[in-house]
């Protein structure tokens, strides 16, 4: 009679038996146009402009050197069963990527581009002046990483 032996079970883990990780990857469409906003001297944050382009914006440091972070928001779709067929849904996520210059944004990462985007996630409240008595913990995606993966005038597969 043959008897099988499994082989031992080995555990994943990292360096240390107790690492954790947080780690996104999502593939979506873009669905707001990409904002920069820039850190000022002092390390706050300023809103850029909406209505000034790259040649009129008033710095002291070169645009193509400005430190800061890039915005948008990611829809990424799926299907839930709704009584005899399937109704397709959207979820959006709020995705920030910190950068230490600002020209090292891909001109193809733009409204409706489909991308990947590889991160971590980040919570912070609604409430930082602590006007009211319950916050809101919200999430968002701190992006690593960001991969054009097709134009917007592309059809993404509905298998995405």
């Amino acid at each position: 009679m043959l008897c099988r032996v499994s082989p031992p079970i080995r555990s994943f883990h990292a360096s240390r038996p107790s690492a954790d990780l947080n780690k996104v990857i999502l593939v979506g469409r873009i669905g707001t146009e990409p904002q920069f906003i820039k850190f000022n001297p002092s390390g706050l944050v300023e809103p850029e402009s909406p209505n000034l382009n790259a040649a009129e914006k008033p710095s002291d440091t070169p645009p193509h050197r400005q430190r800061g972070l890039w915005r948008f928001r990611l829809a990424t779709n799926k299907s839930v069963k709704d009584g005899d067929g399937w109704q397709k849904m959207t979820d959006w996520h709020n995705v920030k990527v910190f950068t230490r210059d600002e020209s090292l944004w891909n001109p193809r990462l733009v409204k409706g581009a489909t991308v990947t985007v590889e991160g971590r996630l980040g919570y912070y409240l609604t409430d930082f002046q602590k006007k009211i008595e319950t916050p809101a913990r919200l999430c968002e995606v701190i992006a690593e990483r960001v991969n054009w993966l097709s134009d917007p005038k592309m059809k993404m597969d509905e298998e995405l």
